[in-house]
């Protein structure tokens, strides 16, 4: 009888590794998707202004507008990560582009209600959008 992994020859052994089982190819799609639920509930709890936090643009020395062109106070003025992102992509977006998606927002009164609700500028749609 041949036992795997194991030469027939006295004193001479084959070291061989068992691949481990494929993982099951839904995992990979759950993965993402709750990863995404989990983002857009955070996003959610720190944009829509509620009783307790009044969103984004609620202490006016830390305006998200106001930190993104680099003009709010100290300390809010020296965070860079977020209002660097979102230059860096702004820029990358054509003009046409950008003056589209806020005429689009300033005529469609369901986006303008919310951004109203969320208390952001239609003027600056594409900067709250990226």
């Amino acid at each position: 009888m041949k036992t795997p992994g194991f030469s027939q020859k006295p004193g001479v052994c084959y070291n061989f590794t068992m691949s481990p089982p494929s993982p099951i190819k839904l995992a990979a799609p759950l993965r993402l998707l709750l990863i995404a639920c989990t983002a857009a509930w955070v996003l959610v709890l720190f944009v829509k202004p509620d009783s307790g936090h009044a969103g984004i643009n609620y202490y006016y020395r830390a305006r998200f507008l106001d930190m993104v062109n680099g003009t709010a106070w100290n300390p809010f003025v020296s965070r860079a990560l977020l209002p660097a992102t979102v230059r860096a992509v702004t820029a990358a977006i054509p003009q046409n582009l950008q003056h589209g998606v806020g005429n689009v927002v300033t005529r469609d009164a369901s986006l303008s209600a919310a951004f109203e609700t969320l208390g952001w500028e239609t003027s600056a749609a594409t900067t709250y959008l990226v």
